[in-house]
């Protein structure tokens, strides 16, 4: 009389790899059951498979992500440069106002409600529609202070006759080395678009074609709305590089592409050396001395820039200018 053992034996060949397959053995009576459990050489092979693609999933998600914040930006910040030129070219301001103090009467704009405490941020989310126009469409792009415990818009903070508000810092240079940045021009939030001055010198008139008094129009032509909204995006998960060559040389994006032996150096962090060769606008002073709004994170074993850049929209819209005839 003969009886049947089961046997156990680890297999890598098969439909199935690595998978255990059953075999049954003829022993005689008498004989003991045995399990033998042979071990493979892929023995931990899903778990590094799933290292490698987890890498790769995260990398991918996190940029994916990054560019959705960008665009979100980008899309709400033309949204309101565009429905806020809009409505100021109907707002009946007289012909030969002035942009800013025409945009400040027309209540829909209020540069002191780019700072918020939580309270009014929280009951201001609650009735968004108790905020000028301008001022709502920007509120999806306010940032948490966790220094100050406030709610504001991205920037450097400052001051305009006595009322806390941002400026935006524009980055024209940077050191070699270490990326220190050079500041070239400061940027109201909302601002009058104006044109170069002569044309062609790099430098922008102080007055554009809003009054129809305007000595320096542009292209436009006097009685124009023409405005622009400044934001600067800032990446929390990308750091800011500059390229260099094994040399040391700095190269500009756009010339790096294509380029081989090119070296990424991360721009370090350091606040004190940045260099602001640029003046205020009129009225504006920072709130703390060399603090620039460019922001920090920790990378490479040190405090490193997130990855920065400034994205302007532009509204342009006639005014609807109404004057009183003289009677014949």
């Amino acid at each position: 009389m003969s009886i049947f053992c089961l046997k156990f034996r680890w297999s890598t060949q098969g439909r199935s790899t690595g998978s255990l397959r059953h075999q049954r053995f003829g022993c005689h009576e008498g004989h003991e059951r045995s399990a033998v459990l042979q071990p493979s050489w892929r023995s931990g092979q899903a778990l590094v498979e799933f290292a490698i693609i987890s890498f790769c999933f995260t990398l991918l998600f996190s940029g994916i992500l990054m560019l959705g914040f960008l665009i979100f930006g980008a899309n709400v910040l033309q949204q309101a440069a565009d429905v806020g030129a809009m409505e100021f070219a109907r707002f009946p301001a007289p012909p030969e106002a002035d942009f800013y103090t025409a945009l400040e009467e027309s209540g829909l704009y209020d540069e002191s409600l780019l700072i918020m405490d939580e309270e009014s941020y929280m009951a201001y989310r609650q009735s968004p529609g108790s905020l000028p126009l301008i001022n709502h469409m920007l509120l999806p792009l306010f940032i948490y202070d966790s220094e100050s415990q406030e709610y504001r818009y991205p920037g450097a903070l400052a001051t305009h006759d006595s009322i806390r508000t941002i400026l935006i810092p524009l980055v024209g240079a940077r050191d070699p080395e270490t990326g220190v940045e050079t500041i070239v021009e400061w940027r109201r939030i909302v601002e009058e678009v104006t044109p170069e001055d002569p044309p062609g010198s790099g430098t922008y008139a102080r007055e554009g074609p809003y009054s129809l008094e305007s000595s320096t129009p542009g292209s436009l032509g006097t009685g124009f709305v023409a405005l622009r909204i400044n934001y600067p995006y800032q990446s929390a998960a990308m750091v800011a590089y500059q390229y260099q060559t094994p040399e040391g040389g700095m190269v500009s994006p756009a010339d790096a592409i294509g380029q081989d032996n090119i070296i990424n150096v991360p721009i370090q962090a350091n606040d004190q050396a940045v260099v602001n060769s640029a003046s205020f606008p009129d009225g504006y002073v920072l709130t703390e001395e060399n603090q620039y709004g460019f922001g920090q994170v920790y990378a490479h074993g040190m405090a490193v820039r997130p990855y920065r850049k400034v994205i302007s929209a532009q509204g342009m819209y006639r005014r609807e200018i109404f004057t009183a005839s003289s009677a014949d």
